[in-house]
């Protein structure tokens, strides 16, 4: 169950590695505890420590990340609050956010999804350091989003093809997977490491001549390549980072199902374009399909 704001409501936040958004929430009877805002995570994930303290127990199971998946917990949270949103009763994977913390500087007590984010619509004003739960106004640039199987998603050309991308506010670039971007060829770019939950992988970096969303050239970008063969059973074709892109605010407008955006005011379109988005230090996307799977 969730009650939505029927009123703006504004949260600051504080943010980590020119990405990440870190707001202050309740879990269960545990105030004060920092919420990573990640739309790529789905379900939501609790640290360890945190869903001990809980007490919390569930079932034993699977979690996907780029290139692993990993040995799971599902547990049942009795309440989540940020701001004025209250979410009861929705089930969270549990895992040790220990390197998350050390990475970013700061005690990461869970990663939020969609699950928890799916049920209002919200901007994140990076420029503000705000995130504003309630109605949202449509910002300068939009494309319609699309949510197979609860996760969020948009249409993005990529030098005249069209790729299907997971909008992820927890990782820090843009990627494609090798398998679903066939037209990239095999081996091409460099290559370089990133970290997510499962630990240090390698990706291959290529350059696209134009990055098109909605109706907004991007012009030239950095793209990072997977070969990872396990993220095929997801409806996406790679992961879009919006503030990578340079994006001063983004909405999420659940009711009308528009992502909408306004492009920095500080950095020249054609600079950004030029410089290399990077996944190092990022949470990535945090998926499960068909989670849990219990046994005795």
């Amino acid at each position: 169950m969730a009650q939505a704001p029927t009123e703006e409501h504004v949260v600051p936040f504080k943010m980590y590695g020119d990405y990440v958004v870190v707001v202050q929430g309740t879990i269960g009877n545990l105030t004060k505890r920092n919420l990573m805002i990640d739309t790529g995570a789905y379900p939501s994930v609790i640290d360890r420590d945190l869903a001990k303290k809980l007490g919390l127990v569930g079932h034993k199971g699977s979690m996907r990340v780029l290139e692993q998946t990993l040995t799971a917990e599902s547990v049942q949270l009795p309440d989540i609050e940020i701001g004025s949103v209250h979410v009861q009763n929705t089930r969270a994977v549990v895992q040790d956010l220990g390197s998350i913390s050390r990475d970013f500087g700061v005690r990461v007590d869970a990663l939020i999804g969609l699950d928890v984010l799916g049920h209002h619509s919200f901007r994140i004003d990076y420029k503000r350091k705000t995130m504003v739960f309630g109605p949202v106004d449509t910002l300068s640039w939009s494309t319609p989003m699309r949510q197979p199987s609860g996760l969020l998603c948009i249409d993005v050309r990529i030098g005249g093809r069209t790729q299907r991308l997971l909008l992820d506010t927890g990782a820090g670039g843009f990627l494609l997977f090798a398998n679903r971007a066939v037209w990239v060829p095999r081996n091409a770019g460099y290559l370089r490491e990133s970290t997510n939950l499962g630990g240090t992988f390698t990706l291959r970096q290529i350059r696209a001549n134009e990055v098109v969303i909605g109706d907004q050239n991007l012009g030239g970008r950095e793209i990072l390549i997977s070969d990872a063969q396990n993220m095929t059973v997801y409806p996406f074709d790679g992961l879009l980072a919006p503030a990578a892109l340079g994006f001063r605010e983004i909405a999420f407008d659940f009711e009308r199902g528009i992502f909408s955006w306004e492009t920095s005011e500080r950095r020249d379109p054609v600079h950004v374009a030029r410089e290399a988005p990077t996944l190092d230090r990022s949470a990535g996307a945090v998926l499960s399909a068909a989670f849990p799977d219990s046994h005795d």
